[in-house]
């Protein structure tokens, strides 16, 4: 992946075999060609997700396999890579912030609301606003660390990842487990 300073049509052309004007017919301008590439990144990362968020009657365990697959990916250096590039582009092109947001996170975002949800149907949990309880748990999983590691890079150990996972999770269990439901491994 080329640097994102480098990045440009042109480059893109070249490195595609074609010329400027092929990909401004695909794509219609820089930020078309960014927000392709943000929903393709978007759906490859549903589909490492949707496995990992299959209710089986243990919510814990529900969320901690989804928790721990949805930080070793974000926190993954690739992704990390992603994050600046988006930063940067969505400062200079402010009308990508919307298809930004719209084609990753808020998906997640109701993709984790909606197993939230069918486990508060079943019993096992109490949410009553399912939207704020998945941000929540997004929220303590990302954390303040989040930014220090876009900013140096420095990703945690699997050690490191796994005990925030499992801090996260309880916390945000202590908080929406419902009464009876005892999720202990």
């Amino acid at each position: 992946m080329p640097h994102w300073r480098s990045f440009s049509l042109e480059l893109v052309a070249a490195r595609a075999g074609v010329t400027k004007p092929t990909v401004y017919s695909h794509f219609g301008s820089k930020v078309g060609l960014l927000q392709a590439v943000a929903q393709f990144q978007a759906q490859q990362a549903l589909i490492q997700f949707s496995p990992n968020l299959k209710a089986t009657g243990n919510v814990r365990r529900d969320l901690i396999g989804f928790s721990k697959t949805f930080l070793s990916n974000m926190l993954h250096p690739d992704a990390i890579r992603m994050h600046r590039f988006a930063i940067v582009e969505a400062m200079t092109h402010p009308e990508l912030v919307a298809p930004l947001l719209s084609a990753g996170p808020q998906k997640l975002t109701e993709t984790l609301q909606h197993y939230l949800e069918s486990e508060t149907k079943a019993g096992r949990l109490r949410c009553k606003n399912s939207l704020l309880a998945a941000q929540h748990l997004l929220g303590l999983l990302a954390g303040m660390d989040f930014l220090a590691i876009v900013i140096s890079q420095m990703v945690p150990s699997e050690a490191e990842i796994k005990k925030r996972v499992t801090s996260s999770v309880d916390v945000f269990l202590k908080s929406y487990a419902a009464e009876e439901s005892s999720d202990e491994d």
